[in-house]
């Protein structure tokens, strides 16, 4: 009787261990569930509250993912509707931080709107609400690049080049300058044709002069006046058709010239928290 009677009482005791066991897991299962339906309802109204009144598409979002979480089927089907029209109208910026010469670099950070973008990559996405946005990147010793954009709704991807150094041209002029020689040839060309045309008028007029002697003067002595004009407007001629050949193959054959614009050094101060300095970008 005694064994038995110490049986039964571990057996009751046994009994009461279980059943407060089982209180405590009700106990917590039903605190489990006010709290997600108090998640569930408080994310389900800020949800609506941000997205469709405040338009705030990223604080939406967060709310809008716990919704998904913790409500019902019923409630998480409209989250889930909200979700998808937030990510299609929700714009993204890429940020390109750029030296002088255009290239990227990758000891660049970059603050929006006053706040640091936490995990910063170069090339990556970074999402943001519609309108418009103050975008400041930094590097070490340099002059903080900044500028301001206007995302509108639905915009991905749009493409934000950063100068962080003073732009160098990049212009390339390609020109094809008249040789020198050209000119000088195309002048002693036109300097012979006036030469012609002087010389053989000054023969015909002598030659016309002379001619009114005839048969009373010698013909040596007719043909004296205008043969030395004659020679010298033949050869005036005959310069002024080579020059100007020699001219137009100069020119035709002249090279072609490529030229990048020269870019003095700029002297830029900058300020940061802590101290500041002087940036110079140039080319030597």
């Amino acid at each position: 009787m005694k064994g038995r009677g110490g049986r039964w009482g571990f057996i009751r005791a046994s009994g009461g261990t279980l059943s407060a066991l089982v209180l405590a897991v009700v106990a917590w299962t039903s605190v489990a569930k006010a709290e997600d339906d108090a998640a569930c309802q408080a994310s389900f109204v800020a949800g609506q509250r941000l997205y469709k009144l405040e338009h705030d598409l990223l604080a939406g979002r967060d709310q809008l993912l716990v919704c998904a979480k913790t409500c019902p089927d019923e409630l998480r089907a409209s989250c889930g509707r909200w979700l998808s029209e937030i990510d299609a109208e929700l714009p993204s910026v890429v940020v390109k931080a750029k030296d002088a010469q255009g290239n990227d670099v990758l000891d660049a950070s970059v603050e929006i709107d006053g706040k640091l973008v936490a995990g910063y990559t170069e090339g990556a996405p970074i999402e943001l609400n519609p309108g418009e946005h103050e975008l400041r990147v930094l590097r070490p010793h340099r002059p903080p690049a900044e500028t301001s954009i206007i995302l509108h709704s639905g915009e991905k991807l749009r493409v934000v080049d950063m100068w962080t150094e003073p732009r160098r041209a990049s212009v390339i002029v390609s020109r094809r300058p008249i040789p020198l020689g050209a000119i000088v040839l195309a002048g002693v060309s036109a300097a012979s044709l006036v030469s012609f045309g002087v010389f053989a008028v000054w023969t015909t007029v002598e030659y016309d002069a002379t001619s009114a002697c005839r048969p009373y003067c010698a013909e040596s002595s007719r043909d004296s006046a205008f043969t030395t004009k004659t020679v010298i407007a033949d050869t005036s001629l005959g310069v002024a058709g080579a020059s100007l050949v020699a001219a137009g193959v100069l020119y035709l054959v002249r090279p072609t010239v490529t030229e990048r614009p020269p870019t003095a050094g700029v002297v830029v101060p900058w300020a940061a928290p802590g101290g500041g300095g002087v940036a110079w970008s140039g080319r030597f």
